[in-house]
């Protein structure tokens, strides 16, 4: 059974859901919150410093936007509609006021209660600080008075309220603080949380586990289905691209109910793939270079398959029959955040 209605979670969870307020596990928690079911708290500590992450992804983005119009502009005047759209210049600020707008949009519609840090006293930060107690760790203590400020401002709250809450998070010091506390109980990720609403509200989430178990071969190879079906960007050393994905393996390492209900369930399967896929790039190593034009004359493509093994988040959408305890059709497979996979490469290939 659920111990508290009241949730809080820390910048590092909205991180780990790649700062996407409208979908997967996020989405669910917010419908749930905006039901009454759950009341989310948000201290006023992680409200600034989502923002910042928002900032500086948007700064990101127009950095690599403003490479590629560069190495592209050459295009500007004979390109189709398409890519001169592309080229066009593009604003950090307007790309962050959009997603200030969906933060501020999912903390209106889960009703998220905001805590002012107001309620600090400067003395009991500080005396955590000297004496180094959770959530201040050794060594980097400085960088953690953010987390210590939201954690005096949830034990302020709370003890104000009278109330217990799940503190959300992957930080260990966070963790190491809500130890002995029986007002905080610590969970790592909002898919772990949910489970535990789900185990706690609905009968239905063992049954899940049950589908999932009996028929997990064939889940996973509809999980492989959609991964060869996505779109893929190699991350390596030099630019390539991926082809011919085949899947040699696949393991299960996780299953979370993340929502159930009579017809439908939606589980977050934490999943190892090993896959073969055919890098194509250029071989600069081996390309002549002219120094008075600054330029490549030549670069020879390269070309070959390789083996790689990494994990991924699933989210798995499915239909049921309760009577027959049957999977009766599959919905949305979203690998990772739904983007094209990242295939990650540091061997260095052809140029060690």
């Amino acid at each position: 059974m659920l111990k508290t209605r009241t949730v809080f979670l820390d910048t590092q969870t909205f991180c780990q859901q790649h700062l996407r307020f409208d979908n997967g596990a996020i989405k669910r928690l917010r419908n749930l919150c905006n039901a009454r079911a759950l009341n989310l708290v948000i201290t006023e500590v992680v409200d600034g410093e989502v923002r910042v992450k928002l900032k500086e992804r948007a700064e990101e983005a127009c950095r690599s936007l403003q490479k590629y119009q560069k190495d592209f502009a050459h295009l500007a005047e004979s390109a189709s509609e398409t890519v001169r759209h592309t080229l066009s210049p593009l604003n950090s600020e307007d790309l962050l006021a959009q997603d200030i707008v969906l933060w501020e949009a999912f903390l209106a519609e889960a009703n998220a209660d905001i805590l002012s840090a107001t309620c600090v006293d400067a003395s009991s930060l500080l005396s955590l600080y000297f004496q180094g107690k959770a959530p201040f760790g050794s060594g980097r203590k400085k960088l953690e008075f953010p987390d210590a400020i939201s954690a005096l401002t949830l034990e302020s709250w709370s003890s104000a309220k009278q109330t217990s809450m799940y503190v959300v998070s992957g930080d260990k010091d966070l963790e190491a603080w809500c130890e002995g506390k029986d007002q905080f109980i610590h969970i790592k990720g909002v898919a772990e949380f949910l489970d535990l609403y789900n185990q706690s509200e609905e009968n239905l989430t063992s049954l899940m586990y049950e589908l999932f178990s009996d028929q997990e071969k064939w889940l996973l190879e509809v999980i492989c289905e959609a991964f060869i079906a996505s779109g893929f960007i190699y991350i390596g050393p030099w630019e390539a691209e991926i082809e011919d994905v085949t899947v040699e393996a696949i393991d299960t390492l996780e299953v979370n109910v993340i929502e159930v209900d009579e017809q439908r369930a939606v589980i977050a399967v934490e999943v190892s793939i090993k896959f073969n896929a055919v890098i194509d790039g250029l071989n600069y190593d081996a390309g002549i270079w002219d120094r008075e034009d600054k330029a490549y004359i030549y670069v020879p493509q390269y070309q070959e398959e390789r083996t790689f093994t990494q994990h991924f988040s699933i989210s798995l959408e499915w239909f049921h029959a309760i009577e027959s305890k049957s999977i009766e059709q599959i919905g949305d497979v979203i690998i990772g955040d739904g983007k094209d996979i990242k295939i990650h490469d540091d061997d260095g290939y052809p140029y060690k």
